[in-house]
């Protein structure tokens, strides 16, 4: 307190020495690509990587057909999101495949390999769309249930047949009261721009395993 504090990680991030998870290197390290739906919602008809793990230098070729067998649901909140896109695409830039390759050049020739077939379904593209009613559903069954610190969560029944996910409300006295004995009422609504934190670094994964261990660096 009161004293002018230093980063400990100021001088080798400001003179470029810090080292991110994209600066590892590991000997024989392969690199991944995710193909993304470029439409916002439709059904995934058919999807074939077979040309595409047939290329020389592609390691392998992630699909729906690889992950049906395992729990491929996930989400902080709700496990609402799958590793890749198993009954249909829910927004452009839905993974729909992913391919490990040798090379990132290879991984991206492959990507364009991988055919799929897409059936489009009705998109909202506005809060009052998804909110209207008889609105295209994106998630037309019950989300799983997750764990969060302890915690369980999942969507409100009443939010059953909706779009609508999450709700938060906040009271502090006797609302109702002070309603009542308030002069002037005013209702509104306000529209915040999107935010998110500027990273210093790239989102990027690298994983390593040895024969006994898995190590895994994330940005």
């Amino acid at each position: 307190m009161g004293r002018n504090a230093h980063r400990i990680d100021g001088i080798e991030k400001v003179t470029g020495k810090a080292v991110y998870t994209g600066d590892i290197n590991l000997p024989g390290m392969a690199y991944a690509k995710i193909l993304r739906s470029p439409v916002a919602h439709a059904r995934l008809v058919r999807i074939d990587g077979s040309k595409a793990a047939q290329l020389g230098g592609v390691v392998t070729v992630l699909t729906r057909d690889d992950i049906r067998e395992f729990n491929y649901l996930y989400g902080a909140t709700y496990k609402d999101q799958s590793i890749v896109a198993v009954d249909k695409v829910r927004y452009v830039g839905d993974p729909v495949a992913a391919v490990l390759a040798d090379t990132p050049e290879i991984a991206e020739a492959a990507l364009n390999l991988i055919e799929v077939e897409y059936d489009e379904l009705p998109m909202v593209v506005g809060i009052e769309e998804a909110t209207a009613e008889g609105a295209p559903l994106v998630h037309e069954g019950d989300v799983s249930r997750a764990e969060l610190r302890g915690s369980t969560y999942g969507a409100p029944e009443r939010f059953k047949g909706t779009n609508v996910c999450y709700y938060f409300g906040y009271e502090r006295g006797n609302v109702d009261e002070a309603f009542k004995t308030s002069d002037f009422v005013f209702e509104d609504t306000f529209r915040f721009h999107k935010v998110q934190h500027y990273s210093l670094e790239p989102h990027t994964n690298i994983a390593h395993w040895d024969g006994e261990k898995f190590t895994i660096w994330s940005s």
